[in-house]
C-alpha cells in the first residue's frame, strides 16, 4: 500500500509473526497552509513509499511475490503477459508497441523486486 510518512521508517519491522516492509521511498514536497492573510505558501518534505505486511515465515520467493503483487496484482500481471504474447504474434497490431512496453516495465519491476528481496533478507538477518 502506498503510504506517506514524515520520516523514512526502517526497511523491516518485526511485530510478533508479522513482518512489515517499508520500501521505495521518495521525497515529496507538500504544501502547508499558513495562518492568516498574506502568509507565504510553505512546503514540508514528506516521504511516499510502499508498506507491505506479511504474516508468518518470510523467504526470498515470498518477498519477491509480495513486492510484485503490491504493484501488479495477479490479474494485471496476467493481462500484461497475455498482451505481450498477442503483440509477439501480431507485431503490426496498433497496440503492439504499448503491450511490449508494458511487459518491459513489468520485467524491470520484477528485477527491482528481486534486488529488494535480497536487501530485505539482509535487514531481517541483522534484527
Amino acid at each position: 500500500m502506498k503510504t506517506r510518512y514524515d520520516l523514512i521508517p526502517p526497511m523491516v519491522v518485526r511485530e510478533g509473526n508479522r513482518t512489515r516492509l517499508f520500501i521505495d521511498f521518495e521525497a515529496v514536497e507538500v504544501p502547508v497552509t499558513g495562518k492568516g492573510e498574506g502568509s507565504k505558501q510553505k512546503t514540508v518534505t514528506k516521504y511516499d513509499g510502499i508498506n507491505i505486511d506479511l504474516i508468518g515465515a518470510v523467504d526470498y520467493d515470498c518477498l519477491v511475490d509480495a513486492i510484485i503483487s503490491e504493484q501488479y496484482p495477479s490479474e494485471k500481471e496476467f493481462s500484461i503477459i497475455m498482451n505481450e504474447r498477442k503483440a509477439q504474434k501480431d507485431p503490426d497490431n496498433e497496440k503492439a508497441a504499448g503491450y511490449l512496453a508494458d511487459a518491459d516495465t513489468l520485467e524491470i519491476y520484477r528485477e527491482h523486486a528481486k534486488e529488494m528481496a535480497k536487501k530485505i533478507l539482509t535487514a531481517i538477518a541483522s534484527l
